[in-house]
Formats: structure tokens, sequence, C-alpha cells
């Protein structure tokens, strides 16, 4: 699994993307995701409160314009609200957890 992180500060919620080779397999089979301790909730509809988003550029609006054919998943900026590494892992049935370390002070928008 390939992650390239963009950082997006200007863009509204979530502004926190990585892209990614996708594996449908790998991705259908995501039992949760982690930052640290904490489980992440998806967000299931566009508006619905949640911490990440998975998508494609092909089916999924997004605020920013990705190139064409390009999976992504975006995190909800203020689970990053300090100067310091997260440690993300994706937990998926049958395969090795893919772990990400990220850095921080990521500042949320206003609420």
């Amino acid at each position: 699994m390939v992650f390239t992180r963009i950082l997006l500060p200007d863009a509204p919620y979530p502004t926190f993307i990585f892209t990614f080779t996708d594996n449908p397999t790998w991705r259908a089979n995501i039992t949760s995701i982690t930052i640290g301790n904490q489980t992440l909730t998806e967000v299931f509809e566009e508006g619905m409160p949640g911490d990440y988003l998975f998508g494609s550029s092909d089916v999924t609006s997004f605020p920013v314009e990705l190139d064409e054919g390009i999976n992504f998943i975006a995190f909800n900026p203020q689970l990053f609200p300090e100067n310091k590494e997260y440690i993300i892992t994706f937990h998926s049935t049958g395969y090795p957890n893919v772990t990400l370390t990220v850095q921080g002070s990521i500042t949320p928008p206003p609420q």
C-alpha cells in the first residue's frame, strides 16, 4: 500500500488526505482504523459527522480537484490538533496492518 499525504490547509473539512493504490479486497475487509488507541468512525454519507472518508475521484465529489482515478482517504483535521506525531493504523481482515506516522499541528476549521 503506497500512501502520499496531501495537506490542504484552506479546504473545508476533511482536509488531511492520503492517496493510495487501491486494493478493493483490502479496503472492503477493513475492520477499523485507529489513531493511537482511538477507534475512528467512518463518514457514511457526505456531510455526516465522522472521522474519515474513503473515496475515489471517479465517483466522489470533493472540494479539491484530484486527478482522474485517484483513490483517497480524508481525515477530519481535528484528529491532529497538536504538533506531534500521530500513528494511524488500518486493520483489515486477512492483511497485515498498515501503519502511517504523520505529523500533526493542523489548525482545525472554526466550529
